[in-house]
């Protein structure tokens, strides 16, 4: 089973709308911020085959 870290991610910036009542482009600074490391880390971690 492969992990899908869209689900922890969307979990996290409702937590941040609807319990921390973080402005949108504040939860969009976020989003951004972990989509970049998480495809910098599936690349570093060789997700992709390039460090197999």
């Amino acid at each position: 089973m492969e992990f899908d870290a869209r689900i922890p991610v969307q979990s996290f910036l409702d937590y941040l709308k609807f319990e921390k009542r973080y402005s949108a482009h504040t939860i969009r600074s976020y989003q951004d911020d972990l989509v970049a490391f998480l495809i910098l880390s599936s690349w570093s971690l060789g997700e992709w085959g390039w460090g197999r």
